[in-house]
């Protein structure tokens, strides 16, 4: 069955959608399964610390350190943020 759902929370189109199509300037521009659409999404976090930043972790962790300004680090994730959360359970984030 098809139902047409328009939404740009992923989180929400995933408990009901195990397909989605996405459309750009009004024409299909593909169709995907919502977890790999997960896998696939880029994500840009800016993290300010109360303390020193952990350093090379985040990169071990699989993200794509863009900057460093001291106590402020910019990233870039794909797909799972999971182990990049983990690393920043360990430190005092003041801004995400």
């Amino acid at each position: 069955r098809t139902v047409f759902h328009s939404s740009h929370v992923l989180s929400e189109v995933g408990r009901t959608c195990d397909r989605v199509a996405m459309l750009r300037d009004g024409r299909l521009a593909g169709v995907m399964r919502v977890d790999d659409v997960r896998r696939a999404a880029v994500r840009t976090m800016v993290l300010d610390f109360a303390g020193p930043p952990p350093g090379d972790a985040l990169a071990d962790a699989g993200a794509e350190v863009l900057e460093t300004d001291g106590a402020r680090v910019v990233l870039r994730v794909s797909g799972d943020v999971g182990p990049v959360l983990r690393v920043l359970v360990g430190h005092d984030v003041r801004y995400m």
